[in-house]
């Protein structure tokens, strides 16, 4: 999948997931690789995730 949710879809789908995976999630984009490969995802994981 390349194109990215609209940020509610997004939002929906992060609240859907459990702590354990949104934790999971918030840490492999907190790698540099993982984050400049992913720009727009992490940066969505990040702003919901509270790592601002």
């Amino acid at each position: 999948m390349k194109t990215m949710k609209p940020e509610a879809d997004f939002k929906a789908a992060w609240m859907a997931m459990s702590e354990e995976d949104r934790t999971s999630m918030s840490k492999e984009c907190s790698d540099e690789g993982t984050a400049k490969e992913h720009n727009d995802f992490c940066a969505m994981t990040k702003k919901l995730g509270g790592a601002n």
